[in-house]
Parts: structure tokens; sequence; C-alpha cells
């Protein structure tokens, strides 16, 4: 018995419109890493995710500073979201902060399901005021982690996402277009969007919109198909000038795509 492991990436960012700064896409190191020319704060701002566990799909927002920020939606039981194509998109605004929205048509039903949930990006910190209350603010960031895992004990398992679509007025905007990548063992992806060092994306208004799908066997082990996206401050150190030659035809390498795992014979 051996496993079979196909991940497509996301390759040739296009960008148009840029009016501040276009973003760059690069591979990260290892399930949750950086790229080697970013280094990155030790606490990210906020943290989006859609998973499929063996129970149900799940769908939130929350800040990574402060428990029980943020909101989380229940999408419908495993047999509801299984295989499932969730149109979905994230977006901010400095004045109302982030909307996540996720619409799909469920199993076995005819009508569209769409789930939205919002949070005003503030996160309480450990400081008080005058009246003793916590203070609440919003946490810059400049950058945009996006990750995928299936469980490597998950037989039959995948996750998609594809049709991904970066849009901004001031940031600029792009749109990923889909290569296919074999791999002899990852069952993970981890890339990263960049803006350079200087914007604050919790300044700009933006929006990152796309197609995800989990399936997984509805009696399988205990174990989460995830997708996220993450918000995270970087300082990007810049690359030797034979490293950027290799993306003198595109804006950056994305390793985003796609993971399916089937236990073969």
């Amino acid at each position: 018995m051996k496993t079979c492991i196909v991940i497509t990436a996301m390759a040739g960012l296009a960008v148009s419109g840029v009016a501040h700064a276009a973003p760059v896409v690069l591979r990260g190191q290892g399930v949750s890493g950086a790229p080697a020319n970013l280094t990155v704060a030790p606490t990210p701002a906020f943290s989006s995710k859609f998973a499929v566990s063996e129970v149900d799909g799940r769908l939130s927002i929350n800040g990574s500073q402060t428990a029980g920020a943020g909101s989380e939606h229940k999408l419908g039981s495993l047999k509801q979201v299984n295989d499932v194509r969730w149109a979905f998109t994230l977006s901010h605004s400095p004045s109302s902060g982030f909307t996540v929205t996720m619409s799909g048509i469920l199993n076995g039903e005819r009508d569209t399901l769409s789930r939205s949930i919002r949070w005003d990006g503030r996160t309480d910190h450990s400081t008080s005021n005058s009246l003793g209350s916590a203070q609440q603010s919003r946490t810059s960031f400049n950058a945009l982690q996006l990750t995928a895992s299936v469980p490597h004990h998950l037989d039959a398992a995948g996750l998609s996402f594809s049709q991904l679509v970066f849009s901004s007025a001031s940031l600029g905007n792009g749109s990923f277009d889909a290569e296919s990548l074999g791999s002899g063992g990852s069952a993970y992806t981890n890339t990263w969007m960049t803006f350079g060092n200087d914007p604050d994306l919790a300044a700009h208004s933006w929006s990152l919109s796309g197609v995800v799908l989990g399936s997984r066997k509805v009696s399988a082990d205990l174990g989460s198909l995830n997708f996220g996206i993450v918000g995270q401050t970087v300082v990007v150190v810049p690359l030797p000038p034979a490293a950027w030659a290799g993306l003198s035809t595109m804006a950056g390498i994305a390793g985003i795509g796609f993971i399916r795992r089937r236990q073969l014979a």
C-alpha cells in the first residue's frame, strides 16, 4: 500500500492597477514558516479559518492576541459540507474591520447556503485606562499568510482552493493561474503575500476571494482539513540580484493549491 499526493500550485501572479505596492507571493518554509527573506513578528494580527472535521464544517475569524475575540459559524454537518465548493471572500475596511463570507450548495440541498461573520479587528490589551477597563485597538500587519493542511493519517481526503483574487484600490490587484505540481509526500502548503515594509493593511480596504473545497470519508478518523488566512507583520529583507532574476517574468511564486490523498492498492 502506498500514498499518492498531488499538489496543484498557483504561479504567475498577474498584477494591475497598482497604486501603492504590488503584492508579491512567495513560498513559505515548512508547514508554517516564513520565506528566508522575511522576519516575522511573534504574534499574528488575525486568523481566519475554514475547517472540515470528522463532525462538521466551520468558518471562523479571530484575533490572535485575546482568547474569545472574533466569531465562528457552523456551516453544517460533515455530510452536508463534504465535497461542497464554497465561494469565499475575506474583506477588510479600516472603518468596519473584517467580513468573511462563504456560499455553497449543501449536499442533498437545492438552496445555496451563505454564511457571513464579522469582526471589527479590535483586540483587548493588558493595559488599562484611567477607569480600569481594558483598552482596545486594531493590530497593524503588512502581509497575508495562506496555509492549508490535510492530516497524514486520513485516507481519501483532499482540500482544494482556486480562483484566488486579491483586490485593492490602494494596494494593487493580483490573480492566480493554476498549474500542476507533483510532490513526494507533503500534505500541506504555506504561502505568503507581501506588500513591502511600509503599507499597513489594517489602514487599507482590500479583499481576497476564491473557491475552496474539502472532501473526506464521513466515517474517517479524527482530524481536520484546514484552510487559513493569517495577517502577519514582517520585515522584508532584500533578496540578492541572482534570486530576483528568477522572478523577472512574474510578480512571485505561489505554492497554494490542491492537496489530495488517496489510498492505492
